[in-house]
């Protein structure tokens, strides 16, 4: 590795909405997508980068809300500058 910047990918599914406190990754609500039995929640992190997570189709989240996240960061991929993906998960057991 040449120390460059790395960029960290995520779906949706893997990031979750938590219950308050309960995770130290916090997030302001921008906007709410109800998909019937699963809510997607987009969010703006405290240094402004966007995330989506997934919560259910009964969600409470709504526009402006502080809500904490918990992401499975073993479904994690990372991209290099180049954009090669690399599933985080494989390449920290080789």
């Amino acid at each position: 590795s040449d120390g460059g910047a790395i960029q960290l990918g995520l779906r949706p599914e893997h990031v979750r909405v938590a219950q308050t406190g309960d995770s130290p990754c916090e997030a302001e609500v921008l906007l709410v997508e109800r998909l019937g039995d699963r809510t997607l929640v987009y969010a703006s992190l405290a240094d402004g980068r966007e995330i989506t997570a997934e919560d259910t189709g009964n969600s409470r989240a709504a526009l402006g809300d502080r809500i904490c996240l918990r992401i499975d960061g073993s479904s994690a991929h990372l991209f290099d500058a180049a954009g090669n993906g690399h599933h985080a998960a494989s390449e920290s057991a080789a």
